[in-house]
């Protein structure tokens, strides 16, 4: 089976794969922009179009996956180091109930941060009705489903490849090897950042917090009427509102991008008091 793998993966990646595929991605790279995107200001961000919205937000996902990659990998050699140390002489059933606890503990925090994130009215809210008590029982929640997620897969992989005693018979089997390994880490810590993801957007709307800044013109030169410059609906026109966030404004107007660059663009910040 191992020897069918190596085959099929080397065979895949060939040099003539390899440069259709960089071929392809030229015109994207161009189009995208990736360096000026990535460094672009808040207010530059403000005024890209969704695709390379689209593309900022894929591309630090995807970034954070990778650095959680890291970290798991780093945590997998540090539990298969200490299950062979001799000095500690572990077991296979202490392995395995290492695992369990943090399986356990991962299942219990992350239904219940989807509790108090996703229901109305939570239990602690019920109880307490305190915010700050339930902002301290959301974070400690946090850091105990973070902490089992971060530990729980590279303990489990590494007490099933002591178990399982596996000796590859040459090179390509254990490049195979790795490369599943890795993918799996990889699926593992896309999952793990998804959650995390949803989890922090539901409670900023539950918790009415609005991070970040908002840009927003006057019309008119001595108008107070605030304007928010929300996005571009399409290559000559944007979309404003009468509030900071799309979601809760009552009027929207769209405006010429010539229109709009021809303002005075003003930042408010979450922290500044409204005028």
């Amino acid at each position: 089976m191992w020897e069918q793998l190596a085959g099929l993966s080397f065979k895949t990646l060939s040099w003539g794969g390899l440069v259709a595929f960089i071929a392809a991605l030229i015109p994207v790279v161009r189009k995208i922009q990736p360096i000026t995107t990535l460094t672009s200001t808040n207010l530059e961000k403000t005024l890209l179009t969704k695709e390379k919205r689209l593309f900022v937000k894929l591309t630090l996902f995807f970034t954070h996956s990778i650095m959680y990659l890291g970290v798991i990998g780093f945590f997998y050699y540090c539990f298969y180091g200490l299950y062979t140390n001799t000095f500690f002489e572990i077991s296979v059933d202490a392995m395995q109930i290492v695992s369990a606890l943090l399986a356990y503990a991962l299942f219990i925090s992350s239904m219940f941060l989807f509790h108090l994130a996703f229901s109305e009215k939570s239990l602690i809210e019920r109880i307490s009705g305190n915010r700050k008590k339930f902002i301290v029982t959301y974070l400690t929640t946090l850091s105990i489903f973070i902490t089992s997620a971060t530990f729980y897969i590279p303990s489990l992989s590494a007490s099933l490849v002591i178990e399982s005693n596996y000796s590859h018979k040459n090179t390509r089997e254990l490049m195979v090897l790795i490369v599943v390994y890795v993918l799996f880490f990889f699926i593992y810590s896309i999952g793990i950042m998804a959650v995390l993801k949803a989890l922090t957007a539901q409670m900023d709307k539950k918790l009415n917090l609005i991070s970040g800044e908002s840009f927003y013109i006057h019309l008119q030169e001595n108008d107070s009427k605030k304007w928010y410059v929300y996005y571009p609906t399409s290559t000559d026109l944007f979309l404003l509102g009468d509030t900071p966030s799309s979601k809760l404004t009552n009027v929207f107007m769209t405006l010429p991008k010539k229109d709009l660059l021809a303002k005075k663009i003003h930042v408010q910040r979450s922290s500044d008091e409204e005028e």
